[in-house]
């Protein structure tokens, strides 16, 4: 995985989550399946060209914002967070998974992540 593949996912993420936008429904516009929006929001697989334009369609960006690095100016500092004992328990565990684990765990939280949105919007 090269750095645009990690710039074109976490912009990716960034699109999806500004437009409340699931996997599945991103999945359904680009007539892919889950998995292969999954892939392009790891920035484990890049889409091809034709795919790349329709994204900057759907999102109303450019190519180049699409794809580029984003480094902001002035980083915010890292805010403390106090964690369980269960939450190290859990972050001990997953650093020592290997990449194909730590990829399905993404796709598990970025689901329920989305699922629980959904849920508290028609609440």
């Amino acid at each position: 995985m090269d750095n645009s593949e990690k710039s074109f996912g976490k912009n990716l993420r960034k699109l999806m989550l500004s437009r409340n936008m699931s996997y599945t429904e991103l999945a359904k516009h680009m007539d892919v399946s889950v998995s292969a929006v999954s892939n392009w929001a790891a920035g484990a697989k890049m889409p091809r060209r034709q795919k790349i334009e329709k994204l900057c369609m759907l999102f109303s960006v450019s190519y180049e914002e699409l794809m580029a690095e984003q480094k902001p100016d002035n980083p915010a500092p890292p805010i403390a967070i106090e964690r369980t004992s269960d939450e190290d328990m859990l972050i001990n565990r997953y650093k020592r998974l290997d990449e194909y684990a730590k990829h399905l765990i993404r796709m598990v939280i970025d689901a329920e992540y989305y699922r629980c949105i959904n849920q508290d919007k028609k609440e």
